[in-house]
């Protein structure tokens, strides 16, 4: 009796950490068509079992709407307590968090609160189907094959304009989204806020020119970066398109620069 007692106990603790935990996963760019929307979105409610989002750019399936709803997902829970956080749509971000989402679509009533036609959690999954937007930048597990974290060149960060452009070609080969050298260039040049009005973070761990220039090439302000971190100052400029131009002994990146004031 006390030999059974005991596997089952071990049993228990076995399926609890498999259940709620993983040794791998696919990425946010392989796994996003396998649900039914594929957005980034901002969170701009919560309320008891779900959520509601502002959509700002729809890259997989069709929303026409401007807000959507989120709700949780409801049991059976694995036998772990994160399931159960998992499981709730206020888990995946709070009022003001921009997001990535893909979401299935609810087609059949599960819970008292579903409603179909909106969207329900994912819940706790090895695969990647969030990612976060903070200062601009896209964090998470964007692309990359499932080993690509023993291997060290896992894509896990993208500046957030120009995923919004590459997203929908470069997620048509996932696994080499992007090579070491194009990764080297996205981390060489990042600044938040994008658009700002009055200055802009610039951080990089190169030295080397900024120079911005306006929508018509013409040379408007360089700035010689020393540091890892440089505020650089838009109070002179006006409201319109600019480019960054950061040039170091190796390598030279562009990106676009939007100035409201």
């Amino acid at each position: 009796m006390r030999l059974i007692i005991l596997i089952s106990s071990l049993l228990f603790l076995f399926n609890s950490s498999f259940a709620c935990s993983c040794s791998g996963g696919q990425s946010f760019c392989y796994t996003h068509t396998s649900y039914d929307l594929t957005a980034s979105c901002v969170v701009i409610d919560a309320f008891p079992h779900g959520i509601s989002l502002k959509v700002i750019n729809v890259f997989y399936g069709s929303e026409n709407r401007d807000t959507i709803t989120i709700w949780d997902l409801g049991g059976p829970y694995y036998m772990c307590n994160d399931s159960l956080t998992f499981a709730s749509a206020a888990s995946l971000g709070g009022i003001g968090d921009t997001l990535i989402l893909a979401l299935p679509k609810i087609g059949t009533v599960e819970n008292a609160w579903d409603v179909v036609g909106d969207y329900r959690t994912p819940g706790f999954q090895c695969d990647a189907y969030r990612l976060r937007v903070v200062n601009n930048t896209v964090l998470g597990f964007i692309s990359g094959s499932p080993y690509c974290y023993y291997l060290n060149n896992c894509l896990t960060s993208y500046n957030y304009d120009d995923y919004l452009v590459d997203f929908p070609i470069k997620s048509l080969n996932c696994q080499t989204w992007l090579i070491s050298d194009d990764l080297h260039l996205q981390e060489l040049l990042n600044y938040h806020p994008n658009p700002t009005s009055h200055k802009i973070t610039f951080t990089t761990s190169e030295r080397g020119t900024l120079t911005i220039t306006n929508n018509l090439g013409q040379f408007v302000d360089s700035v010689s970066i020393t540091d890892n971190q440089t505020q650089i100052s838009t109070d002179n400029l006006l409201d319109g398109v600019y480019f960054l131009t950061f040039q170091t002994g190796r390598s030279t990146v562009t990106r676009k620069l939007i100035v409201k004031q």
